[in-house]
């Protein structure tokens, strides 16, 4: 028997929309996706009692579409909220068991309990200890649960009571303008803390000024601006602020 093969000018003449579909089929790995979580789950905060819990941050790498399918969880700290615990209701709309083979957070968050499985139609308590270290860069962290009906995503924002803002949080300068000092002013309201230092990166001068009233003049001082150049300037408070705390971002640029 003779076997006979497609020409290749046969697959030539098909659509070329086909041909780029088929080749990214080929090309794309399998993997599971994450299943959609019910919107509106019940979220109570409640206090967990935790001890010794330490570990390194644990950034976690979250696709596009497990983030348009997460769950919002608001913490709506106060500003020196430093540490304290809360528990996460997981719904379970299916009508079959859930079970939960792991449960992983990031940044400040960690994990003190959760259950194996969730029942039909049913819920269950996820114990979380949040723990903010003084400078944390981010104001959200990810609980993410692998599951055997797809991977749950759940997004925990901060929402950290605002109390040190910047007149502008940018200096610019351009290439060749004079090196000279350009200011920012920080405004404290309400907390009982105050800016003790601003640290200047790239060996640029950073220098602070009591004007009263809760407000403080930082000056900013570029080492060169003779080329294209980017640093910040890191604010230090006492006590120090809890979770994320403003910076200056300075930039030599080109005239716009």
């Amino acid at each position: 028997m003779q076997t006979r093969s497609t020409p290749f000018s046969a697959l030539v003449k098909l659509p070329v929309s086909f041909i780029a579909a088929l080749l990214l089929a080929l090309a794309a790995p399998l993997s599971a996706q994450p299943a959609p979580v019910t919107p509106g789950a019940k979220i109570d905060l409640t206090t967990v009692k935790a001890t010794d819990l330490a570990a390194a941050d644990r950034p976690i790498p979250t696709t596009p579409l497990a983030v348009s399918l997460a769950q919002r969880v608001a913490l709506k700290l106060k500003w020196n909220d430093a540490k304290g615990g809360f528990s996460v209701t997981v719904q379970n709309p299916s009508d079959r068991p859930l079970k939960i083979n792991g449960v992983q957070s990031s940044g400040d968050l960690f994990i003190v309990s959760y259950p194996p499985t969730v029942p039909p139609q049913g819920t269950a308590e996820i114990s979380t200890l949040f723990d903010a270290k003084p400078g944390t860069g981010s104001d959200a962290d990810v609980i993410r649960l692998l599951t055997d009906q797809g991977e749950k995503t759940i997004i925990v924002t901060h929402d950290r009571e605002k109390v040190a803002t910047l007149s502008q949080s940018e200096l610019v300068w351009a290439v060749g303008e004079a090196a000279s000092a350009k200011s920012t002013v920080l405004t404290l309201a309400g907390a009982a803390t105050k800016l003790t230092r601003a640290r200047a990166m790239a060996g640029a001068t950073a220098t602070i000024s009591d004007l009263g009233g809760g407000r403080v003049q930082v000056s900013v001082t570029p080492r060169s601006t003779a080329a294209l150049a980017s640093f910040p300037v890191f604010l230090e408070f006492e006590p120090a602020l809890p979770g994320a705390t403003p910076v200056i971002t300075c930039t030599v640029g080109t005239k716009g």
